[in-house]
């Protein structure tokens, strides 16, 4: 057995405390609160002295962070879930809009219907 197959047997075997939650964005919460205050805890232990209202801050804007982030990545799921219910009860005329802007907007949008990319045309030289 390789170090690989070891390493994936083993995290296979760790507990999934948050799979009873279905909101991502309270997974991610949790997540951050838990985080913060296993740091702060070990802060308090390796000083001595933690300053209470410093760490509630820290933690609070960790938090809303967080919440602001995760509605910015689950906005498209629940575009996509919504559309693929539509879709489910015969409604076909769902789409679901793309507002990334840039590359990645951009990334599919140039490939041949076989998946291959277009050659590109050099510049005439001058």
């Amino acid at each position: 057995m390789t170090v690989t197959n070891r390493v994936v047997a083993a995290l296979r075997r760790l507990p999934r405390p948050l799979d009873p939650v279905r909101s991502i964005k309270l997974k991610l919460g949790i997540v951050v609160v838990a985080s913060g205050a296993t740091a702060l805890a070990f802060f308090w232990w390796r000083i001595g002295w933690l300053p209470p209202a410093t760490a509630a801050v820290a933690i609070v804007l960790a938090l809303c962070t967080s919440q602001v982030l995760a509605h910015g990545m689950t906005r498209p799921l629940r575009a996509m879930t919504a559309t693929a219910k539509s879709i489910a009860r015969g409604q076909y005329q769902g789409r679901v809009r793309d507002h990334r802007q840039g590359r990645g907007r951009r990334a599919g949008h140039g490939l041949q219907p076989d998946g291959r990319r277009p050659r590109r045309r050099r510049p005439a030289a001058p």
